[in-house]
């Protein structure tokens, strides 16, 4: 395949090349996706069991999952069910990826309340231990905890880290001058860049209310209601106990419903290369036809049809498949940028070889071979971000904060403010300018309690450090 790839880009031989090529790369995809669904399809089954807390819409969810894949492997449907089974897995594959958006919003949302949470709890526990630190041996404490690696990368998450959890101890007009130069440094990227960046900013300050809360229970909607409307300086110390025990609660549950709809997204996007590649890879090799049986069982579980030997023969058939994923990726792997070059050069002869819709399926499943789970096959908007548009999405964004501010309390306005600065590219120039910030930060609290709640979190991530 090394020298056929090679004949493809330097445009030798494509009458000859490009069918095999594809073929080659359908069956590669194919076998890989098929041992990864596999693996998933059981962990899946097995979280599914283990949970008590299933919605409505995550078991209608896996009731269309199971369904299609029941089409897959006993109808073996033909070309035209094929086409209206990847129509349903690209649907329920969007609904996955609704969700999980409204999972990251509130995930966010309860980070938020967290920190507020914790910058008030030793207004009731004993934080003496905390405050008999002087400040200019905490600076540098931490000072050194961010310069102890010698990976900028390193040193970055730890400064955001830093800024994440440090008191917010400056005005609202000098955090818009950092988020306005925070979003400047995007000037001249593509659009699409500044949007994404914009998308998480926008989640990390909890700034609008998503729509995407099917997926949360009863309880956990209470839990968040209450926490919306809670007054954090006139909790008294039951109202605080309470609600840090329903917090704990409302994380588990994201954390545990995120891993299952991180899954789904996975297991969707293997079964669309499957759905993908089943038109054009008729034959079955060894590795699908172990995989092929696994998955009936595993459908056959979810069914309650459950064979007495069914796990062992599962857990043994995955013995079978040990190393074949690795395998697998690094034949794709080495071969794939040929598609890209393919389908920008080579448009007229695939049409004339009728290959267009077969390449096009190649590039639609390297998106979902990426690792980015809930990629999205829309153009991105490759035009520049002109000082115009940054000034204007900026403005935009500063007014949706203010409103937010206008509507909190300044305990969840802090919390807000460090968070977003934590998301900013790095605003010290130097290590002075960073000494200078933790001091300030630590000197000027005169709120006990959330300074020793301030030091007690960063001497938890300096140990974990060292």
């Amino acid at each position: 395949m090394k020298k056929i790839s090679e004949e493809i880009v330097k445009g030798k031989n494509l009458n000859e090349n490009l069918p095999v090529y594809a073929r080659y790369m359908m069956g590669v995809y194919k076998d890989f996706s098929f041992i990864r669904l596999s693996m998933n399809y059981f962990t899946y089954y097995e979280m599914m069991q283990e949970t008590d807390s299933r919605t409505d819409i995550l078991n209608e969810i896996t009731a269309s999952l199971n369904n299609i894949i029941r089409k897959i492997m006993l109808e073996k449907p033909c070309e035209e069910e094929l086409r209206t089974l990847i129509e349903q897995t690209d649907s329920l594959r969007n609904k996955v990826i609704n969700i999980m958006e409204g999972v990251t919003s509130y995930t966010d949302i309860f980070n938020i309340y967290e920190y507020c949470l914790n910058r008030i709890e030793y207004k009731y526990n004993d934080g003496s231990e905390f405050l008999r630190y002087d400040d200019d041996k905490l600076t540098a404490e931490f000072l050194r905890y961010v310069l102890s690696s010698q990976d900028k990368v390193v040193i970055n998450s730890k400064i955001a880290e830093l800024v994440r959890q440090l008191p917010i101890r400056m005005t609202k007009g000098r955090f818009f001058e950092l988020l306005k130069e925070g979003i400047k440094v995007y000037r001249g990227s593509e659009v699409s860049t500044v949007e994404d960046f914009l998308y998480m900013l926008k989640t990390v300050a909890a700034v609008s209310e998503t729509e995407n809360t099917e997926f949360l229970s009863e309880e956990i909607l209470e839990i968040y209601k209450r926490l919306k409307n809670v007054k954090f300086s006139e909790l008294t110390e039951n109202q605080y106990r309470d609600l840090r025990e329903k917090l704990s609660i409302a994380i588990e549950y994201i954390i545990q419903h995120g891993d299952m709809y991180i899954l789904l997204g996975e297991l969707l996007n293997d079964l669309y290369v499957v759905l993908m590649s089943f038109a054009y890879v008729k034959e079955e090799s060894k590795d699908t036809a172990i995989c092929n049986d696994i998955i009936k069982k595993v459908n056959n579980l979810f069914d309650n049809q459950q064979v007495t030997d069914d796990y062992s023969y599962i857990t043994d058939s995955f013995v079978k498949l040990e190393g074949r994923q690795e395998v697998l990726h690094g034949k794709f792997s080495a071969y794939e940028y040929v598609i890209e070059e393919v389908l920008n050069k080579n448009k007229k002869i695939l049409n004339d070889l009728m290959l267009q819709e077969e390449y096009d399926s190649l590039k639609k499943i390297t998106l979902l071979e990426s690792g980015s789970v809930f990629v999205e096959f829309k153009e991105k908007n490759r035009n520049e971000a002109d000082d115009k548009y940054i000034e204007q999405v900026t403005e935009q964004f500063i007014a949706e904060l203010s409103e937010l501010f206008k509507n909190n309390e300044r305990l969840v306005n802090r919390a807000v403010m460090a968070h977003v600065l934590s998301e900013l590219p790095v605003f010290f120039n130097n290590i002075d300018e960073i000494k200078d910030y933790i001091y300030n930060a630590l000197s000027g609290c005169r709120d006990e309690a959330e300074k020793a709640a301030v030091v007690e979190i960063l001497m938890h991530l300096k140990a974990e450090d060292n």
